[in-house]
């Protein structure tokens, strides 16, 4: 049996029921007010701009302002040559979510105790940070009391902008050069001051992590130069039925940044005279490296059209890339394509389907692209240190260096080659157009860092060129416009089909593995793996049923109210050789639709998006694994408490000696869903009223919506999960939630 701490019915007897997303969260406000004036002559034209946004977030304690100056200017010096400028400054302040070093802190803490601590007075001197409840269950403090008392703010000045000049240096060809810049200035500043809690004599959990008798100051400054110089030359040219559009450029992009960390304790108080170094004493320390890449690229593209029917497209580049060791810093990126306007044929134009069709153009295509999206530092490998990497040797502490990062060497530009045929169609003099595209996408070299075990010792994982692979799909979109009246209408839907497999994997195939996937050659890219879940027993007959060929008791550790898995290999036992594929995170459709409607001043948008026949990994699940702080209403209104329950969940212990929460299909669920993406309703005010105020020259009043509401069978916090890993896709380890959004504006031109 199991022995619950009286304590722990005494906490729930107290009478609180804190739902601290409600605390947490708020109904966050934007604003966003933009002021612009262009101006235009025969040889000038300019442009200013002013700009301030103001956004609440829906979380406590985080923000986000503004204020943006933007100006362009163009000037033509003779017929021949123009000149021009782009400029812009904006300040930005904020202050993020990033004191919660995980969203579900605010999951875990229990509810049976307030926010406010009643047992710390209101005349302590101190109180407004020993006011709140430290949690007396859960493993991590008050998240509403970690967002209140820690003072987390960020400042930026982005300064960026470019220079241009355009010649025309004879009929047909012309010269482009530009300069861009961008000069960016961050300091973050985050000061944890000195708390204590006052825990109550029910207290089950860690006092930890729950107090602070330690001022804490940590200031980074980071500072970001990028500088990219362009040059183009373009040739046009239109021969009898020849039409030539080449074009030959040189850019070189650069990006230097330094960041300067550091870190002091001891301040003597919490007044805002002592957040700062001066005032802190001890612990010091101080990081920070300077980064510098740069890419250097050569471009060619020729364009050819014969009558308008034949066309072609041949482009070049070559990309150098600072980020690769010598001897795989170049990648040589060639493609071309080839159409074919049928509609322009004379046999066409005479034909009797010429009336219904208004356009048709097959396509074809290849072409090579190139992936250098990793850290800078991943082909080396760095030696560094820090105050904690001192030992004593002799008389005293010395100085030892470990290190900071492996790199690889060898590691090079990843490649996707793309196969693709398409179709143009057009009906209706275009009322209706339709596109499709069936294409093959070969990537190569994919560059990733496959996880290393922990008892390696590596402070990272190192990138590699960890495989290929093979996508093999199907696009198609269609939109048809009409109007009827003073009733305008534009409907569309686009849908696309794909098939993944990988070809080959580095190191002899052999298999990669994410956080709960298997990747191996034959199959998708990232697919669950684990054993497959077969519901709950509900008896111990079941259990002494559940038999190998031996006669043997399959899962002997199991007692009623367990879960059962299956014994694929029939051996009797549930072990590793069990495991297989169990999901797949690739949908077998992605789509979207849209309809847009206008009668006479009103207009509407709407906009939804989706996916079907694709799984997630629901990772929201694991907190009600044993050992977890809090649990979700789930693991006790569909637990198993007594035979003949229709149970989703284990009955609830302490105890796990079945491992009932292992890797299996009981996590995996169907993550299709339909999304109302962006709807808008707008109002244009007549052009009689306008003209009658003489001031303005046009006025529309809108609201819109985003994320109004998703349709799901999923039961975690969001379908639409993204993917920051190719070995984890589909994997939901509880993320922060897409926020809903209501905007109402108004543009004015004068």
């Amino acid at each position: 049996g199991q022995t619950i701490d009286p304590k722990f019915k005494q906490q729930y007897d107290r009478g609180y029921d804190t739902d601290w997303w409600k605390e947490l969260s708020r109904n966050g406000l934007t604003q966003n007010y933009n002021f612009n004036v262009r101006n235009g002559g025969e040889k000038a034209r300019t442009y200013f701009g002013l700009g301030y946004m103001n956004d609440k977030g829906a979380l406590i304690q985080t923000d986000f302002s503004r204020v943006s100056l933007k100006f362009n200017a163009e000037y033509d010096l003779s017929k021949r040559i123009t000149v021009g400028v782009n400029a812009g400054i904006a300040n930005n302040r904020s202050r993020n979510s990033g004191s919660l070093p995980r969203f579900d802190f605010l999951l875990q803490a229990e509810p049976f105790i307030p926010v406010i601590n009643p047992a710390v007075s209101a005349s302590d001197p101190n109180y407004a940070y020993n006011k709140y409840m430290p949690t007396e269950w859960a493993f991590n403090p008050n998240p509403v009391a970690i967002m209140n008392l820690n003072d987390r703010q960020s400042k930026d000045i982005n300064l960026y902008g470019n220079v241009f000049g355009r010649v025309k240096l004879f009929d047909g060809l012309s010269y482009y050069i530009q300069y861009n810049f961008e000069h960016d200035n961050n300091r973050f500043k985050l000061f944890v001051p000195i708390y204590k809690s006052v825990f109550s004599d029910l207290n089950l959990a860690n006092q930890e992590s729950k107090y602070n008798n330690v001022a804490q100051l940590t200031e980074n400054t980071y500072y970001v130069v990028r500088s990219v110089i362009e040059q183009r030359l373009n040739y046009t040219k239109v021969f009898g039925k020849h039409n030539v559009d080449a074009m030959v450029a040189m850019t070189y992009d650069e990006n230097r940044s330094d960041a300067i960390n550091a870190f002091k304790t001891g301040a003597p108080g919490n007044d805002e005279a002592f957040r700062v170094f001066d005032a802190a004493t001890t612990g010091m320390q101080i990081s920070g490296r300077p980064y510098e890449t740069a890419i250097l690229s050569y471009l060619g593209r020729l364009n050819y059209a014969y009558a308008d029917r034949y066309l072609m497209t041949v482009n070049f580049r070559a990309d150098g890339s600072s980020i690769f060791s010598p001897g795989y810093k170049w990648g040589y990126f060639p493609s071309f394509s080839l159409g074919w306007r049928i509609n322009n044929e004379s046999f066409f134009k005479n034909s009797s389907i010429n009336d219904l069709v208004s356009n048709l153009k097959l396509r074809a295509g290849w072409g090579r692209t190139g992936n250098q999206n990793i850290n800078s530092y991943a082909p080396v490998t760095l030696i560094g240190t820090n105050i904690e990497n001192q030992w004593n040797f002799g008389n005293g502490p010395v100085q030892g260096y470990i290190p900071t990062n492996i790199g690889n060497p060898e590691i090079k530009w990843e490649t996707s080659e793309q196969t693709n045929i398409g179709l143009d169609l057009g009906l209706f003099n275009d009322r209706l157009a339709i596109t499709a595209d069936y294409f093959i996408k070969k990537t190569k070299g994919m560059l990733l860092q496959p996880p290393l075990p922990v008892f390696s010792g590596y402070p990272n994982n190192p990138y590699s060129n960890a495989g290929s692979i093979e996508n093999r799909g199907f696009e198609m979109a269609a939109n048809y416009r009409t109007h009827v009246g003073e009733l305008s209408l534009s409907v569309g839907a686009n849908a696309s089909f794909y098939k993944n497999r990988v070809t080959a994997l580095d190191g002899g195939n052999r298999p990669l593995y994410g956080n709960v996937s298997k990747t191996e050659v034959g199959g998708p890219m990232s697919r669950f793996y684990g054993w497959v879940w077969e519901g709950v027993f509900q008896n111990q007959a079941e259990i002494d049923g559940y038999k190998g060929p031996d006669g043997q008791k399959i899962q002997p550790n199991a007692t009623p109210g367990d879960f059962k898995f299956a014994d694929l290999d029939h051996n009797g036992v549930i072990d590793d050789k069990d495991r297989t594929y169990i999901g797949n995170p690739h949908p077998d459709l992605i789509y979207g639709f849209n309809i847009a409607l206008g009668y006479k001043n009103f207009d509407f948008s709407a906009f939804f998006q989706g996916t079907l026949g694709n799984d997630l990994w629901n990772g929201l699940k694991g907190l009600s694994a044993p050992g977890a702080s809090n649990s979700l209403e789930d693991a006790y209104t569909k637990a198993w408490f007594k035979e003949g329950d229709k149970a989703t969940y284990p009955k609830p212990s302490l105890l796990n000696a079945n491992n009932n929460y292992r890797a299996s299909t009981w996590w995996v669920e169907s993550g299709s869903f339909m999304r109302l993406q962006n709807i808008q309703l707008g109002y244009t005010l007549p052009s009689h009223i306008l003209q009658n105020s003489k001031l303005l020259n046009s006025c529309r009043i809108y609201v819109s919506g985003q994320n109004l509401f998703t349709l799901t069978r999923y039961s975690g916090m969001d379908p639409e999960i993204g993917a920051a890993n190719a070995l984890n896709l589909g994997y939901d380890p509880i993320r922060y939630p897409s926020s809903r959004t209501v905007l109402a504006g108004i543009n004015i031109q004068f």
